[in-house]
């Protein structure tokens, strides 16, 4: 998709994130179509590089960076050492048409979200690990009233009948998780729920009554 990108539009600035450059950074500027990369979770960076691109500065202040010098280098800041997200209510979709987003084959209209960001557990088969590993906490959650609030406004405002948790870890704190579905139940929110990340040891642990 880069690679089309830039054959039709050279002159738009491509910018990759996520796992994958985080862990693989090397091999990932070796693409030639990739003009940055942000290791970690890049909110911040992503905001600072466009400030950047809009009005100059310098590109070693934004912790997490990635970009190939003018000599050919691979450049890479550190990345930062705590866990930055903005808060579900300072959230802006003006501009955005939700009614153009959709998942293939669900009938529901889907609403994705995460209530909480990374995992401390160190399982051997998981990116997390390395992932997180220059954090100093490597867990942090919304509290349930604003993770509710958020939905409540999904549905009232998108049209949500499903709310897709998209957490690494969703149950590291059960009463957590009980108190999301408790309150949304106790709103009335009508919607189906998938989670995407949940431990099978946690999920072992789950009573009846929490299932």
């Amino acid at each position: 998709a880069t690679r089309l990108v830039k054959t039709h539009s050279p002159e738009i600035t491509t910018v990759w994130g996520g796992y994958h450059p985080t862990i693989c950074y090397e091999s990932t500027m070796r693409e030639p179509t990739i003009d940055y990369i942000v290791r970690g979770h890049g909110h911040d960076a992503l905001h600072q590089l466009v400030q950047y691109l809009n009005k100059g500065g310098d590109l070693s202040a934004v912790e997490g960076l990635g970009w190939i010098d003018k000599a050919g280098e691979l450049q890479l800041n550190p990345m930062p050492s705590k866990l930055s997200f903005p808060l579900l209510k300072d959230l802006s979709f003006e501009g955005i048409e939700m009614s153009n987003y959709t998942r293939f084959n669900y009938q529901q209209r889907v609403y994705s979200l995460f209530t909480s960001f990374g995992c401390p557990h160190k399982c051997g088969f998981c990116f997390a690990p390395i992932h997180y590993k220059n954090y100093k906490k490597r867990w942090y959650a919304y509290e349930p009233d604003a993770i509710v609030d958020h939905i409540e406004m999904a549905v009232e405002k998108f049209g949500a009948q499903y709310i897709s948790i998209l957490d690494e870890e969703f149950l590291i704190q059960r009463k957590r998780a009980e108190e999301i579905f408790q309150k949304s139940l106790d709103r009335g929110l009508d919607v189906e729920w998938g989670i995407r990340g949940i431990r099978i040891d946690d999920l072992y642990r789950a009573d009846d009554s929490f299932l």
